[in-house]
């Protein structure tokens, strides 16, 4: 999430944004437009909004089923997904 108030880029491991937060300062310029890349690679998830400010939290033990989702003051505009393929043999 982002809270706009505080410039911080958080995230959570938990359900709707409430309970542990991980917080990094995270400030937009005049008009830029939050972008975030969340990588999920196992128990590490990883964000990175705008090309700079990233936060990584580990969410162990990993669910069968995973969420991500956005919350706070936003609206989303687009949302793409990958699977990446194991760089592991087998």
């Amino acid at each position: 999430g982002y809270d706009p108030s505080k410039n911080e880029l958080y995230t959570s491991r938990s359900s709707g944004g409430v309970g542990h937060q991980i917080a990094v300062p995270h400030t937009l310029v005049a008009g830029e437009a939050l972008q975030m890349h969340v990588f999920l690679d196992g128990p590490i998830l990883e964000v990175i909004a705008n090309g700079r400010s990233p936060s990584e939290a580990q969410v162990w033990p990993v669910p069968a089923s995973m969420d991500v989702g956005a919350f706070g003051p936003c609206e989303v505009s687009k949302i793409a997904a990958w699977r990446l393929r194991s760089i592991h043999q087998g």
